[in-house]
């Protein structure tokens, strides 16, 4: 499906981001924030919910016309195709969950302003 081609687009707000994280007096910001929000909406529509879409479209052209995604007249391939493409969307899938995780949770802290409190074990530093 071309649309899982959609998943580039989260592209830009992850190179804003990581960019802005190797200025120290950027890290944090709101310019930072602004940038790790558009990353979570460009997130939401390109990897979370388009994935899932791409797969129901192909699924039910799958049952409207079997001959769409027929990779080999000999049924064993054709069903270790489908096998494979299952558990590699599971997988990759699953790892688009956890990184969206991780940004939901680096977007909250940054929302609530966290970034400058120190890290557990740590003791905020005095100038």
């Amino acid at each position: 499906c071309c649309g899982l081609g959609l998943v580039g687009g989260t592209t830009p707000p992850l190179c804003a981001v990581t960019a802005l994280r190797q200025i120290p007096s950027w890290n944090g910001g709101t310019v930072y924030t602004l940038s790790g929000a558009m990353l979570w909406i460009c997130y939401v529509f390109c990897r979370v919910l388009s994935a899932p879409m791409c797969m129901y479209a192909f699924h039910k052209d799958m049952a409207t016309d079997p001959t769409i995604a027929k990779m080999s007249p000999d049924e064993s391939i054709h069903l270790a195709w489908h096998v494979l493409m299952w558990v590699c969307f599971v997988f990759i899938y699953g790892l688009s969950l956890y990184w969206f995780w991780l940004i939901t949770r680096s977007l909250y802290k940054a929302l609530r302003g966290d970034f400058a409190a120190p890290k557990e074990g740590e003791e905020k530093k005095k100038n």
